[in-house]
């Protein structure tokens, strides 16, 4: 066999076998990033799940602290008309504030400097000695009238934009007098009926004092899920005062005592309040409305209008044999005398002064089993 015959195979060899290592090379390589690949996906795939976890975590602490945030809002109830000066001052009612007009529009408060003749005509050269000699006095006074016709457009523009520049400030200044009169007239209006309604809760009129403490528990903030709504009645011959008030529900109360995800079945769950928890919180805001709304209006007494209050606590329910809503007095006369309050006033920021006194308005603790 030839030697060159031989050096091609042994060629075509070589180059099979290079290209059987580089093939394996190419796989391994292949695999090596295919595993990389794989343990970056794990890597994210744990992150994200470690991610997952921490968010899961936070939006259950995030339930427990609106949990404990509406619970602090509750047992802070009573508290509140502590730090509150319920007494309406008539001044806040009046209207002191002077009128503040829109400032005027440049564009229409400003007008603009009208044209001149002479910023026209001076543009048309004056021909020289030679011109006229040699006939330029013909182009000269076409130039000057054709000036003297630009500047005739340029003044009837101006006067009819400056004409509808002064219809617009006529028009603008026309319109913030009238708001101007119906501002001074409201606010004598507003000042008028307050300084009547003044006068007439300082002679101890019996509407004016029905409205003044409707303004008074009307002004009264409360956490969310207070109804808020209520009725007054008051007796001049006897000085009291009647409250019909709306109490919130039981449902006010969180029935949740705590919130905790759980991992095994990634969901947040609860854990559920004692029901005689319930009650006694509930028990607690109903006594602690009581108190405040008493205590609010003998606060905004200015003139001595009320000696006795009445609360009647009121809760809307549904009749369990009639499936219809009622509206039974959970909270019936609830009596109070100015000078019985003043006793327990520096008892009010007590938490629990509000379930001591309760009994103390003739109202028994099972009123509150709705």
């Amino acid at each position: 066999m030839r030697r060159g015959f031989l050096g091609v195979l042994n060629s075509i060899a070589r180059e099979a076998r290079r290209a059987e290592a580089e093939k394996k090379r190419q796989q391994r390589d292949c695999l090596q990033y295919q595993r990389q690949l794989e343990r970056t996906q794990r890597l994210r795939d744990k992150e994200e799940k470690q991610r997952y976890l921490e968010q899961r975590l936070e939006e259950a602490a995030d339930k427990n602290v609106e949990l404990a945030e509406r619970l602090d809002s509750l047992r802070r109830v009573l508290n509140h008309t502590i730090s509150t000066n319920d007494t309406i001052r008539f001044e806040t009612l009046r209207i002191r504030k002077q009128f503040k007009p829109v400032p005027t529009p440049k564009n229409i408060s400003l007008g603009t400097r009208p044209p001149q003749k002479e910023d026209f005509v001076v543009k048309v050269k004056t021909p020289g000695f030679l011109e006229k000699t040699f006939g330029f006095k013909k182009r000269y006074e076409s130039e000057l009238v054709t000036a003297n016709a630009q500047y005739e457009k340029a003044r009837l523009t101006f006067e009819r934009a400056e004409r509808e520049r002064e219809e617009k400030l006529s028009h603008f200044l026309s319109e913030q007098e009238k708001k101007r009169q119906s501002f001074m007239t409201k606010a004598q209006q507003r000042n008028s009926e307050v300084d009547e309604f003044e006068a007439s809760y300082r002679n101890g009129e019996y509407q004016a004092i029905i409205t003044y403490n409707t303004m008074v528990l009307e002004q009264s903030e409360y956490p969310d899920g207070f109804p808020q709504e209520f009725r007054v009645g008051y007796a001049p011959e006897s000085k009291q005062l009647v409250i019909d008030y709306d109490l919130p529900y039981v449902g006010v109360i969180p029935t949740e005592e705590e919130f905790k995800y759980v991992k095994t079945k990634d969901s947040i769950e609860s854990k559920p309040r004692k029901a005689t928890e319930v009650k006694e919180l509930y028990q607690d805001v109903v006594a602690a409305v009581t108190l405040r709304t008493l205590h609010e209006v003998f606060e905004a007494d200015q003139c001595g209008h009320v000696d006795v209050a009445v609360f009647n606590g009121f809760v809307h329910a549904t009749d369990l044999s009639t499936g219809r809503p009622v509206h039974p007095c959970s909270y019936p006369s609830g009596r109070l005398g100015k000078r019985s309050l003043a006793l327990i006033s520096a008892e009010l920021r007590n938490a629990h002064v509000c379930a001591l006194w309760a009994p103390r308005y003739r109202t028994s603790r099972r009123r509150f089993k709705l």
